[in-house]
């Protein structure tokens, strides 16, 4: 059994739909619906496919456990090597193909700061408080 049989089996055993677990554990229903699926694409990393679990065993009443060992497993025999699930967080077409390794910092955008409105003298009251203040 997988994890997303399991967790829709004990999801139909508590008697929830797919909404209520969604209202419970604050998680969208597209992401619910793909890991009972057994697609972690929409989970955007190994860390939140692990949290999205929890909370949707938690939901329906089930120990996290023996499906955190089920996920190591089953990533584990998919790449050796490597403890997390291929495509979980990746975007289609980048680094997947031959000359588009990770580069750091290859996708970032200068940021450009614009300068906003100036800034309104203060009152005249305040700046006589001010200079009374520290004076």
């Amino acid at each position: 059994m997988t994890i997303g049989e399991a967790l829709a089996g004990a999801r139909a055993r508590a008697g929830l739909s797919v909404d209520e677990v969604s209202e419970r554990t604050k998680i969208r229903e597209m992401v619910i619906r793909d890991i009972e699926r057994d697609d972690y694409g929409a989970c955007g990393g190994d860390l939140y496919v692990r949290g999205y679990v929890r909370a949707i065993a938690n939901a329906v009443g089930i120990d996290p456990q023996p499906l955190f060992r089920e996920y190591e497993s089953s990533a584990a025999a998919s790449q050796p090597g490597r403890a997390s699930q291929p495509g979980c967080g990746s975007q289609p077409g980048r680094g997947s193909e031959p000359g588009h390794e990770s580069q750091p910092g290859r996708d970032l955008v200068p940021l450009r700061l614009q300068p906003g409105p100036p800034r309104p003298r203060p009152s005249l009251a305040r700046r006589v408080w001010w200079r009374i203040r520290w004076s």
